[in-house]
């Protein structure tokens, strides 16, 4: 695999020249907390520079549902996308997560591309929804 990456256009000059310049930041954070997402981009507004988030299946995550439904964790990643993007941060912060709905692969991708996606109709098993 190193070779391959070696191999590719570039890489040894941005690993010498750019590489050593990033700074990570990790953090502890809690998604389905409102208020730990308000402060989480509130820090990404003092930031310099651009901002990945790697959400994994945070959303996705099957076990949650034993505490929040379908319907809640769409909303739940919507209003974090929907925040970052009122926050005019959409252009400086990449995501990766995976769809609940799979409706999208897990790729990288810049919030002011993602569209958000509701409840499937396919999803709506019961009447009140």
């Amino acid at each position: 695999m190193q070779e391959l990456v070696e191999t590719q256009v570039g890489f040894n000059n941005w690993y010498a020249n750019d590489f050593p310049s990033i700074k990570y930041n990790f953090k502890k954070h809690d998604f389905f907390n409102s208020i730990n997402n308000d402060e989480l981009i509130e820090d990404i507004k003092n930031n310099e520079g651009n901002v990945y988030i790697h959400l994994s299946n945070i959303y996705h995550y099957q076990p949650t549902a034993f505490y929040y439904s379908l319907a809640d964790r769409i909303s739940m990643q919507n209003n974090f996308i929907k925040k970052l993007k009122l926050n005019n941060l959409g252009n400086r912060v990449m995501l990766t997560f995976i769809d609940a709905q799979h409706q999208m692969p897990p790729v990288p991708t810049w919030v002011d591309d993602i569209e958000l996606n509701e409840l499937l109709p396919r999803y709506k098993v019961f009447p009140w929804q």
